[in-house]
């Protein structure tokens, strides 16, 4: 029996536009709740100390760590699903579109495919912000 395979492509522009909304929409959801359960965190001193500009280079260097740590988790996801493993795995970036990927050259499952998609979003997004509710601390969420 011949399996239903088809490749399929995201177009990276729209995945972009997309992403921001949707993580501004959860950073809103986020930072209200974590407002909602830790007021005392948002006093004047840690607004005063957020405006000012000295935590910006630990920020640019923390988000670049991020994108590839990001891209990594999709890879050894989709790496442990795959026929050929970690060789089928390629990373680059479109420059057109200034976006990093990571790429399976092997065929995966929706299901397979799904979770490597979601993987970053579990480990970077969804755990660290639990933790960040749990022990009051702005550096998680």
């Amino acid at each position: 029996m011949e399996e239903n395979r088809r490749k399929v492509a995201i177009d990276l522009g729209k995945a972009n536009v997309f992403s921001v909304v949707f993580i501004l929409a959860l950073l809103l959801i986020a930072v209200t709740a974590y407002f909602l359960l830790w007021p005392e965190q948002f006093a004047k001193e840690t607004f005063r100390a957020m405006v000012q500009f000295d935590w910006m280079g630990p920020l640019i260097l923390m988000m670049t760590a991020g994108i590839v740590v990001h891209e990594l988790i999709h890879g050894l996801t989709w790496a442990c699903f795959a026929e050929g493993g970690w060789s089928t795995i390629k990373f680059g970036i479109v420059r057109e579109h200034m976006t990093p990927y990571c790429h399976c050259n092997a065929p995966l499952s929706k299901s397979s495919y799904m979770t490597g998609a979601f993987m970053p979003c579990l480990v970077l997004g969804i755990i660290p912000t639990l933790i960040g509710f749990v022990f009051g601390s702005l550096l998680f969420p």
